[in-house]
């Protein structure tokens, strides 16, 4: 009964006052309004009978509503429920909620007193002629009014809510914000105009919302924030949201408006269409405290050298699934407290030596999702003695890693590699005896002796998590590998994809001796004695070749005499005249003498030389004979044969 009473209570004072405002204006545009005695009541009635019948018929509605709001007013002191259907109103807590309770305008009937109103998901729409102030709700700290048909903030709808500290707008239909749209939130700390279809701003909108430090422009169509001005009254703004618009820069304009030293610590620009990071893009002194910057899924491919200057408190900063195709070292040098970096989905293929140059105080670290990252230096991290977590997943080309990459880190305690194209891994690579998490699940591990450290580990956490594998064995053991208490392997999709016979088969579960390659006393006897016959051989090979150069070297000395005869044969063959250079230490006979130097009988014959037969110093045995025994007695003594000198 209270509820159809107050309802025609509402409509009659809507009724009445949607005609006295075109009346007004009728008015305001046909005389001054400044008018004596009966006022506008007597103009109205001047104008034709008509027109006074109107009026009077208002007044009687004015009448009429009046009775039903005392009605509504004494129900209310007594203590009846007023709120309208599908509302919920309880005023030990000042609160009203009518989420989805297909209302189309603001209800009036509510506790005065309310500090908390929830109006999420009805029709509501603030159109004009349609009652939509929070006027008669003056002490409202908490206004949710998402998800409705909302098209305009409108002008001073909230100037008299001076106490309101949360106002809530998303998901509506806006698309432009007014001068005055916010004005008298001098309170507001967080604002939500997210999921609109917002592209412009005044550059005054907020002007009164001194005490703002959060406000939220996700998901609109913002190309640009320009204005000089635009957060010169925001020196409490501590969060801007911008993310999932169409900027295609840094608002650095609009970021230069706030308040030197401002207490900005987080920008989300996440989702946008920035290509480049400039010098001017984050300026300084205003964000000069800022912590957090979100820069994931853009179009980033160029960051100026002096970027990041400004930012000497960033801690973490996300650049994840940009268009980078090398880590930008110099850059990030700048940023020394930096303590998280994301450059997932970029278009790096390698991580050089030192790519983290000087952020010491770095503890999260993600490279993930990188389809061309192939190597990864061994030396990538050594700048990073405080990095505690790093995510290295889903390259699906890198294949391995270097031995002791991350044996440099001594407060690394978590690392995840999961989903990349590593096939096989050793113990060295990681330090067990500090981890808490390892995650190698989902690459294609070849199942062999290689991986005894890692079938121990995972057995080991089987056992003592009260899940025994088939064919567990009492004593679970590798050399060099201990077992940390606290380390955890992720066991989920940790199989093997090769040899064939264990393919698709879990780590924990293939039998022992497929990775425990330990050989027999009999192999190690037949494996000795193989390598010793072949030592055998190679000894004697050695010796037989020194041998044989030894007798090689024998021979050429006893053909030495036999060689240089036939050398000095050939010589003799010469086609030049030899001369004989006598030594005053050889003796000759006057025969083999005469046999060669003849005394020329005429001056023509003496310098005939050309005529004369070769010399031969060695006759043939028969014309040694025929000598005597003087000539084949002399040779064998001769210690050395005569010097030829050819001219």
């Amino acid at each position: 009964m209270e509820d159809e009473a107050t309802t025609a209570a509402r409509n009659v004072m809507l009724f009445a006052h949607k005609d006295f405002e075109e009346d007004g204006d009728a008015a305001a545009e046909e005389g001054d309004g400044d008018g004596e005695g009966g006022g506008e009541e007597e103009e109205l009635l001047e104008r034709g009978p008509g027109r006074g019948r109107k009026l009077r018929f208002k007044v009687s509605m004015i009448w009429v509503a009046v009775p039903l709001l005392l009605w509504s007013a004494i129900a209310v002191g007594r203590g009846s429920p007023m709120c309208p259907t599908g509302c919920t109103c309880r005023d030990d807590v000042l609160e009203a909620s009518c989420t989805h309770a297909q209302l189309e305008y603001i209800p009036i009937q509510l506790n005065p007193d309310l500090q908390v109103i929830h109006l999420r998901g009805n029709l509501i729409s603030c159109t004009p002629g349609i009652l939509c102030d929070f006027s008669i709700y003056s002490k409202l700290q908490h206004i949710d009014m998402s998800e409705n048909k909302l098209q305009s903030v409108g002008s001073r709808n909230f100037q008299y809510q001076t106490h309101l500290h949360l106002l809530n707008i998303s998901h509506n239909q806006i698309s432009a914000i007014g001068r005055d749209a916010f004005k008298g939130l001098r309170a507001l700390k967080l604002l939500d105009l997210s999921n609109n279809n917002i592209e412009r701003i005044d550059n005054h909108a907020f002007n009164d919302t001194v005490s703002l430090e959060t406000l939220n422009l996700t998901r609109n169509r913002i190309v640009s924030l320009h204005g000089d001005s635009l957060f010169r009254n925001l020196p409490n703004l501590q969060v801007l949201i911008l993310e999932r618009n169409e900027l295609v820069d840094v608002p650095s304009e609009a970021l230069k408006s706030l308040p030197n030293h401002a207490q900005l610590s987080s920008v989300l620009l996440s989702y946008n269409l920035i290509q480049t990071l400039n010098e001017t893009s984050f300026p300084f002194p205003q964000l000069s405290n800022l912590t957090e910057l979100l820069l994931a899924y853009n179009v980033i491919s160029d960051i100026h050298k002096s970027a990041f200057n400004s930012l000497r408190d960033l801690t973490s900063l996300d650049l994840s699934f940009n268009n980078l195709t090398q880590i930008p070292t110099q850059q990030l040098s700048k940023l020394t407290k930096l303590s998280t970096l994301d450059l997932s989905g970029n278009e790096l293929s390698d991580v050089g030596a030192v790519s983290f140059k000087s952020l010491f105080q770095l503890r999260h670290l993600v490279l993930s999702r990188m389809p061309r990252l192939v190597s990864i230096d061994a030396r990538a991290f050594v700048d990073n003695i405080q990095l505690e977590n790093i995510r290295i997943s889903e390259n699906l080309g890198l294949e391995r890693i270097p031995p002791r990459i991350f044996h440099g880190n001594p407060n690394l305690n978590r690392i995840e590699m999961r989903g990349n194209s590593l096939r096989t891994l050793d113990a060295s690579h990681f330090p067990l005896d500090r981890l808490k998490v390892l995650d190698i699940s989902e690459n294609p591990l070849h199942c062999n002796c290689s991986l005894l450290w890692l079938w121990v580990l995972v057995r080991q956490q089987m056992k003592a998590s009260a899940k025994p594998a088939p064919r567990v064995v009492e004593n679970i053991t590798a050399p060099g590998v201990k077992s940390p208490d606290a380390l955890k392997i992720t066991l989920h999709n940790l199989k093997c994809t090769s040899p064939e016979e264990l393919k698709m088969k879990m780590v924990g579960e293939i039998p022992e001796d497929t990775v425990r390659c330990e050989t027999s006393w009999l192999t190690i006897a037949m494996l000795s004695a193989t390598s010793l016959a072949l030592l055998t051989v190679l000894l004697i090979g050695l010796f037989l070749i020194i041998s044989g150069k030894r007798m090689s070297c024998g021979k050429s000395k006893s053909h030495e005499t036999s060689g240089s005869l036939e050398s000095r044969g050939v010589m003799v063959n010469s086609t030049r005249t030899p001369v004989l250079t006598l030594y005053p230490d050889k003796a000759y006979t006057s025969m083999l003498m005469n046999g060669y130097l003849m005394q020329p009988e005429s001056p023509s014959a003496k310098q005939n030389y050309g005529s004369m037969e070769h010399w031969d110093p060695f006759p043939s045995l028969g014309t040694a004979k025929k000598v005597g025994n003087e000539y084949t007695n002399e040779i064998p003594r001769a210690k050395k044969v005569p010097h030829i000198v050819y001219v």
